[in-house]
């Protein structure tokens, strides 16, 4: 069955899709289908599936149904089944945009801190660039703070009064301002 029952699933031609709600129970059996021939075994498994293993499992059903599902597993994936709380960034690959928004960015850090069992702003100085990447933050630190893990943390959390020296790492360009070697003195 799986990828030879696909094709079934397909109506000939696409303009027989009439509404969102039938394009969104053709693309659920497509993804129920590809799941089966996949081996999957809980929904969680699909945070291991590249894009191209899922492209090449269905092009044709992925194509005709969603041609832009070859760009984004995470987002079909999330659609397809609403019911599941999708946690986007531990999929393989995510969008290249995904971590513009800055609300997303600050989601993946509260996420972040229950992961790591955070109770106080003061446990982030003790975030490690180690600790990002194996929870599926490294593009977002490196895209959107220059590789500086405390850089994001006081970007994402303004209400909190950081102090830069504590964290492991600073800002490249933070010791040359006048201003912070006063305050690092000061303190």
């Amino acid at each position: 069955t799986g990828a030879k029952m696909i094709p079934k699933l397909l109506p000939k031609p696409r303009s027989q899709i009439r509404s969102p709600q039938t394009l969104q129970k053709i693309r659920r059996n497509i993804y129920d289908e590809l799941f089966k021939t996949l081996n999957l075994k809980t929904l969680d498994d699909w945070y291991k599936i590249s894009q191209k293993t899922l492209n090449s499992a269905a092009p044709e059903a992925l194509k005709r149904t969603d041609p832009k599902a070859f760009k984004s597993i995470a987002f079909k994936l999330m659609k397809s089944y609403p019911e599941k709380k999708w946690v986007p960034w531990l999929f393989r690959e995510i969008p290249n945009r995904f971590w513009v928004r800055k609300e997303i960015q600050r989601e993946f850090f509260d996420w972040l801190g229950e992961k790591l069992s955070f109770s106080s702003f003061e446990d982030w100085y003790r975030i490690s660039m180690n600790q990002i990447s194996k929870l599926g933050g490294t593009r977002l630190i490196y895209k959107n703070y220059r590789g500086s893990v405390s850089k994001a943390v006081y970007t994402l959390y303004p209400e909190y009064p950081w102090i830069f020296w504590k964290f492991g790492q600073v800002p490249s360009t933070f010791w040359s301002k006048s201003q912070n070697r006063r305050s690092f003195f000061d303190y």
